[in-house]
């Protein structure tokens, strides 16, 4: 992520993207769930997520190997609706 992106952390902009999402949802009826995946050690996502209502309900153990060979899982949330 480039440098610069950082002077967007802390401005709500995350939270209303996901309200705005949950909004349409419920209006399209029948949707039952939201769901979403991300990775280890991304604790400021993990953070939005569960302020959003998401709840982990899977663990992937060495999903994702990355260029220097380091194995993060993936975890799976869901947010009911």
């Amino acid at each position: 992520m480039p440098l610069s992106a950082k002077k967007y952390w802390g401005l709500g902009i995350g939270t209303a993207m996901f309200n705005e999402l949950i909004q349409n949802a419920y209006e399209r009826g029948g949707i039952m769930q939201i769901e979403l995946d991300y990775l280890e050690g991304n604790t400021r996502a993990l953070g939005l997520y569960t302020k959003m209502g998401f709840k982990e309900v899977a663990h992937k153990p060495n999903a994702v190997k990355l260029a220097d060979g380091t194995l993060l899982d993936e975890i799976s949330m869901i947010k009911l609706l």
